[in-house]
């Protein structure tokens, strides 16, 4: 059959375009997969965690807090890393109800309860035991945990052994990060890490989870601010707020899951704490914006 030459171009012409249709539209399609794949590392199991149900916004004086513990459902007491005062803060009314020295200025990390007890750790491993806190005159007592870690942050109260969990953000070793257990019947440390961590290894554990984290070319620092356990798991959440991640490890220490943080939300996030209910609490220091106090409720049904 003969074709003239005009006819032949212009389906030669609809043909072209039909390629290149096809073409953009498995283009279209492996960008999605790639962005699927992407977005896995901005979901946590039973927490919409970039999409909080409160964020409470904090005074100027709580610029650079550092940790927080409950006191009980509606109060908290929390530090920031410039003074030695214990600010009790409560969530309802958004205000500070009181203030409690505990030490001279330093640079204060993270914060546990224990009873009427606090705990308030210092980046140099030193630890605060700050008993009948609210009452007057109370005066703390100084123990040095030695670790032998430069810059030491997160801080947690474990009721189930009567210890307390104390987390290095600079390394023991190479490549290794570690949590400590203070005992607080002896009132002394564990000489061994309760968990130790390598950053090759959750490096190689992210990966086959087909979680990406940040450019290809970035290293994983795991510089931790701050840790929790979840008390409806017992799972270990542990921050890096230099990185904006969240990680979930069981109580074997084995990485179960790593989450972006959006940093408009979590400018810095270095305190984590859980009501008995599961819902979390995340503190932020506000950098060049506000400090505040996220809350995401924790949620029956898995996110999938």
């Amino acid at each position: 059959y003969h074709i003239p030459n005009l006819t032949k171009l212009i389906w030669i012409e609809y043909y072209m375009r039909f390629v290149g249709f096809i073409f953009t539209l498995l283009l279209s399609v492996i960008g999605l997969s790639c962005e699927e794949s992407f977005s896995t590392s901005t979901k946590l199991s039973y927490y919409n965690i970039n999409s909080p149900d409160k964020i409470f916004e904090l005074p100027p004086i709580l610029q650079e807090i550092s940790g927080l513990t409950l006191l009980d459902d509606g109060n908290i007491a929390c530090i920031q890393d410039e003074k030695g005062i214990v600010f009790t803060y409560k969530l309802q009314t958004k205000s500070i109800t009181n203030e409690y020295r505990f030490s001279k200025d330093g640079d204060y990390e993270d914060i546990a309860k224990v009873g009427n007890t606090l705990y308030i750790l210092r980046s140099d491993g030193v630890l605060f035991e700050f008993a009948d806190y609210d009452k007057k005159n109370a005066k703390s007592t100084i123990h040095k945990t030695n670790i032998p870690a430069k810059d030491i942050e997160g801080l947690y109260y474990d009721s189930s052994y009567n210890r307390l969990l104390i987390a290095t953000k600079s390394k023991i070793k190479k490549n290794t990060k570690a949590i400590y257990s203070f005992d607080l019947k002896t009132k002394s440390m564990v000489v061994n890490p309760i968990y130790s961590f390598n950053t090759k290894q959750l490096e190689i554990d992210i990966s086959k989870k087909g979680i990406k984290i940040g450019n290809d070319s970035d290293k994983l620092k795991f510089k931790i601010s701050a840790i929790s356990i979840n008390p409806k798991n017992g799972n270990l959440y542990v921050l890096s707020a230099a990185e904006y991640l969240i990680f979930v490890f069981d109580k074997k220490g084995t990485l179960l899951e790593v989450s972006q943080l959006d940093p408009k939300i979590y400018t810095k996030a270095e305190g984590i704490t859980f009501y008995e209910n599961g819902d979390m609490l995340i503190s932020n220091e506000g950098g060049s914006g506000k400090p505040s106090i996220v809350l995401i409720k924790y949620l029956s049904n898995k996110l999938k």
